[in-house]
């Protein structure tokens, strides 16, 4: 039996709230090693800390919720204030990596505020765009978010689908702190003084070359989400999202409809989407034109050979006849 999310405020959506932190935070003692191809910037971290700065954000995000019914804000204001909300949770938390610096002195980490993030904004535009849906989900239930961005009648959305969204979100917040916290330092050796000093280390990444081609991963991946990913899940209302698992962290898509992406999108990204249409036109029917033509081909080289056959054979019985 399906089970859906509360559509309006009340003591059933106070209830379903309580119930997404509780099932959420048993499911951060599962292994939190991610099982995907695809790179995070918290897999850096051991899972001892990993589970410390999730279980952190969802008591900050805990805090934020109880902070707004407070405030009695109503769904236009969280829609606008969202982004403020969301540098002040991620900046508050990013400050607290400062205080687990037994050395701090001797790095050069510095609690720079977002601004500063040397992140792909693209990321950090859809990563706003889902926070604020989330939110109103969480606050005002599922009918305060506008149709048709999800294939769900607003007044039936499965709870399976909030708590992919919920774990999306603290996911995808510990991805961004843990990218701010890299980007503060100078040097590679100053990084692995901090992580290994700290015991908050992934053994798998503790060499300056496993870093290094960590880091040059990431690189690599964020620019090919942002030329080329992004631009297509935007066209295909299609969106990557990261869920907490028995085996590890996975990750897969959900539809989502972003229309706002593509109205931004630059002449690069709409002549890579042009492309894109070009070759979904041209590619299958070039497909069938080899096609037919390689089976004219095999037809006319069988046909030649049966013929070929059947000449020698006779020229072979007329000469043993004679």
């Amino acid at each position: 039996m399906v089970k859906y999310w509360p559509n309006k405020q009340g003591i059933e959506l106070n209830n379903a709230l309580v119930k997404l932190f509780i099932n959420t935070r048993k499911k951060l003692k599962y292994n939190l090693s991610n099982i995907t191809n695809h790179y995070l910037y918290t897999d850096i971290l051991n899972n001892v800390f990993k589970k410390y700065l999730l279980n952190l954000i969802l008591q900050e995000l805990e805090e934020l919720i109880l902070d707004i019914l407070e405030l009695d804000l109503s769904k236009n204001d969280v829609q606008h204030l969202n982004k403020f909300f969301l540098l002040d949770f991620i900046n508050k938390l990013s400050k607290y990596l400062k205080n687990i610096n037994k050395y701090y002195h001797a790095t050069s980490y510095e609690s720079n505020q977002l601004s500063s993030y040397k992140y792909n904004m693209c990321a950090f535009e859809e990563y706003e765009y889902t926070t604020t849906i989330l939110l109103l989900y969480l606050l005002f239930g599922s009918s305060a978010v506008a149709k048709n961005i999800f294939i769900y009648n607003n007044y039936y959305v499965p709870y399976e689908h909030i708590q992919i969204l919920f774990e999306n979100f603290i996911l995808q917040t510990s991805n961004f702190i843990i990218n701010h916290l890299l980007n503060q330092f100078t040097s590679l050796t100053q990084m692995i003084f901090f992580f290994k000093q700290n015991d908050i280390c992934n053994y798998s990444h503790i060499s300056t070359r496993s870093i290094a081609l960590f880091l040059n991963n990431l690189r690599w991946q964020n620019f090919l989400n942002k030329y080329i990913d992004a631009p297509k899940s935007a066209y295909n209302s299609s969106y990557k999202v990261w869920m907490i698992s028995t085996n590890g962290i996975k990750n897969k898509y959900i539809y989502l409809h972003r229309m706002y992406i593509l109205n931004r999108m630059t002449k690069t990204k709409i002549s890579y989407l042009l492309c894109l249409e070009i070759i979904d036109i041209i590619i299958p029917r070039i497909e069938q034109f080899l096609i037919t033509t390689i089976k004219y081909i095999l037809y006319i080289i069988i046909n030649l050979l049966s013929n070929i056959i059947i000449l020698i054979t006779r020229i072979m019985i007329s000469y043993l006849k004679k």
